[in-house]
């Protein structure tokens, strides 16, 4: 599909087969589609089963298993996608006993061919990345925008393994001696993937910063600042990866007689956070609910930016419960910014919902305890 000279991804058909709480279901979507329905009927269901088609991944779950049917053994996605000029027929098998199987029109396929990102979804789980842990924001940028840069979930894996062998011998190890040594060790690896973990996630921030402050300030009509800013356990001094490698290797050999005696890591990419300052205060702490879903929002928008940048190409956008939480004027913003552009898939219990059915282009679903009618 083209739109204004860029190639979005489109969603044709889908199939399902006991995925949560859908034995069977067959839809094909159109540019704007609305599902509505009552709590625990299917909605946020059917939003992850678009997104793991998409991306190959859950986004609610990390265990992939936990998506199958209670009470079956296996489930299956079938999706019609086309992207730019290609069609992409995914079939995705999962099941309790065996690995994950992708085949991508009829061949097998061991990697996933749209990444992580070919989807961005926006749900009210979301407002942890403001509110929550630290956690919360390096996943965030970790998962949502670590995939625009070739190797970073390898070097990402990697870091997150040598962290927990690293660990594991620091709690476990009862020959001090040789502790100090095989520390050693673990602290070049630990320092290596760590570096290019930090530096990629330095390189984000200022790629994204501009857009990202952009959107805030349209929402916002410029009366509001944002900085964004990145909080490294270590002191950095440089951005280059041969730098942060130096200051990472000094400062973990410094700390190895405190890392001994507490039994963990104490500094790395693992234990760092990003603070999003509104007007200069801490969002995290003093942002309103109405500003922290407009930093919310422009953190989202700018990532279906990005995407179109990067590759030319629009995202599928999903919006989980989330569009009717908005302010009128955040809610009249995004559509503005989506209108028959991407192709949005909405799930909502407002019946306000009800209205998009007089929309060209647009589809209202009414979602019942796993079966989906049009309006």
């Amino acid at each position: 599909m083209n739109v204004g000279g860029l190639n979005c991804l489109y969603v044709e058909f889908l199939v399902l087969e006991n995925f949560r709480n859908y034995e069977k279901l067959i839809l094909k979507p159109d540019i704007l589609n609305v599902f509505y329905g009552k709590n625990a009927q299917g909605k946020t269901n059917l939003t992850d089963a678009i997104f793991f088609g998409i991306t190959g991944r859950s986004y609610y779950t990390e265990r992939e298993r936990e998506v199958i049917k209670w009470g079956n053994s296996y489930s299956k996605l079938y999706f019609k996608l086309r992207e730019a000029c290609r069609e992409l027929v995914i079939e995705i098998s999962l099941s309790k006993t065996q690995q994950k199987k992708v085949k991508v029109n009829g061949s097998a396929v061991r990697g996933y061919p749209l990444g992580w990102v070919g989807a961005v979804i926006f749900s009210p789980r979301d407002i942890n990345v403001v509110q929550g842990p630290p956690y919360e924001r390096r996943r965030f940028i970790d998962q949502e925008w670590g995939p625009f840069i070739p190797y970073y979930e390898y070097n990402l894996r990697q870091y997150q393994r040598v962290v927990i062998q690293k660990n594991n011998l620091l709690r476990e190890s009862r020959d001090r001696k040789r502790l100090y040594i095989d520390i050693d060790v673990w602290n070049q690896q630990l320092s290596y993937f760590g570096s290019k973990i930090l530096a990629t996630r330095l390189f984000l921030l200022k790629k994204i910063n501009p857009l990202i402050r952009h959107f805030f300030g349209k929402l916002t009509e410029n009366k509001e600042g944002l900085v964004i800013r990145y909080n490294s356990s270590l002191k950095i001094v440089g951005a280059s990866e041969k730098e942060l490698y130096n200051q990472f290797i000094s400062e973990v050999t410094a700390l190895k007689d405190e890392e001994v005696n507490r039994g963990q890591t104490l500094i790395g990419p693992h234990k760092d956070d990003i603070s999003f300052l509104i007007n200069g205060a801490d969002a995290r702490v003093y942002g309103s609910r109405g500003q922290q879903y407009t930093l919310l929002l422009a953190l989202k928008m700018a990532q279906i930016e990005q995407w179109k940048q990067e590759y030319k190409e629009c995202p599928v956008l999903l919006l989980d419960d989330i569009l009717f939480d908005l302010d009128s004027n955040r809610r009249s913003a995004l559509l503005s910014y989506v209108d028959g552009n991407i192709q949005t898939f909405i799930t909502t219990i407002d019946d306000k919902a009800l209205g998009f059915c007089k929309l060209d282009g647009s589809k209202v679903f009414v979602i019942n305890n796993g079966s989906i009618a049009c309006c």
